[in-house]
């Protein structure tokens, strides 16, 4: 039962449990029931039954956006990324470029954009953390990187997350990744997957100093190992874990493997925080493990730094977004205009 202020959410294996729910809350509440749920939070929902799968989409949200901040309609050509590789590399900062654009309406359409990024739309989730921790700081290229995450977000619109269909390969699996390093912080990026979906992601700054990728690279796994813990005890409420399997975190760092194995914290890594440390007991005690993989198959690469457009696709379609059609159906996985 998911329960946002007067909207409620309910989900049931059969239409008895669903009824019984009903009344106990009729006794309580007084109650309006849309039987088939379309819309919810911003949130559209497409079913197919059929192939037990579900598509969530935010099309209506986008177009929203679009006569809000594109009022002359979207460009010719979308941006096929949602943020250049060199944003914010080199900046100039002049007042008079701004032509009376202010800090209010930046936070304004950037928060509008977070929205989407935290619902559906991963593949934004890095340019919307980039273009956030940037707010206080005037320059044209802010403008410019915001307008093009705003007409990459319009280009795709027809993007969802597709659900479902895989009843017999519900495992829990995460991807964290760490990088884009043109501050003293880096960037700490995960995702978790169940079947091939993505159920949970974030794209954060890192909020302390590191010394070196091997630290950035455990650090994000320290953090998405947190949520991996929330998701486990989540899971083993709805029955669909099996405890004595650990949650595996792929990572592209041998070094953090080794730290987490107990084995790495020697030499450059001795004066990390204790409280990081948690991660060997989960390792220990076969909660979560740590696993290698390439860097050019991590799917958290696109929330940890701004990729090319062949990198970025890549990712785009390892997580269960794809392009629907006119029709409402899903086809294919593509990300950008060509």
């Amino acid at each position: 039962l998911l329960v946002y202020v007067d909207d409620l959410l309910a989900a049931g294996r059969s239409k008895a449990h669903l009824a019984e729910l009903k009344t106990l809350l009729e006794k309580a509440f007084k109650l309006r029931e849309i039987s088939h749920v379309l819309k919810y939070l911003g949130l559209e929902l497409i079913w197919d039954r059929s192939a037990q799968k579900i598509w969530l989409h935010q099309r209506g949200y986008i177009d929203k956006l679009q006569r809000r901040f594109l009022p002359e309609g979207p460009p010719r050509r979308s941006p096929k990324t949602p943020i250049s590789v060199d944003a914010f590399k080199e900046m100039t900062f002049d007042d008079a470029e701004l032509q009376g654009r202010t800090e209010e309406e930046y936070r304004q359409r950037v928060g509008s954009l977070q929205f989407a990024a935290c619902t559906t739309r991963l593949d934004i989730a890095f340019a919307c953390s980039k273009l956030a921790s940037e707010q206080t700081v005037r320059s044209d290229q802010h403008w410019k990187e915001l307008d093009r995450c705003i007409a990459s977000l319009v280009g795709t619109r027809d993007v969802a997350l597709e659900l479902g269909g895989e009843a017999t390969n519900l495992r829990l699996v995460g991807f964290a990744d760490a990088g884009d390093r043109q501050s003293r912080s880096s960037t700490s990026g995960y995702i978790f997957t169940l079947g091939r979906a993505a159920i949970l992601w974030a794209s954060k700054r890192i909020k302390c100093v590191t010394f070196s990728s091997a630290e950035s690279e455990y650090i994000s796994a320290v953090e998405a190992g947190k949520e991996a813990r929330k998701l486990r005890f989540l899971l083993a409420e709805y029955g669909l874990l099996n405890e004595d399997e650990p949650t595996t975190l792929y990572v592209d760092n041998q070094s953090a493997i080794s730290v987490s194995e107990g084995m790495g914290l020697k030499g450059s890594l001795t004066h990390m925080e204790r409280r990081y440390m948690w991660v060997q007991q989960m390792v220990a005690r076969r909660k979560m493990k740590l696993q290698h993989i390439l860097t050019n198959e991590q799917s958290a690469d696109y929330l940890t730094k701004a990729l090319h457009f062949p990198a970025f696709d890549q990712c785009f379609g390892r997580v269960g977004q794809v392009r629907l059609s006119a029709k409402g159906s899903a086809e294919g996985v593509s990300s950008g205009e060509e």
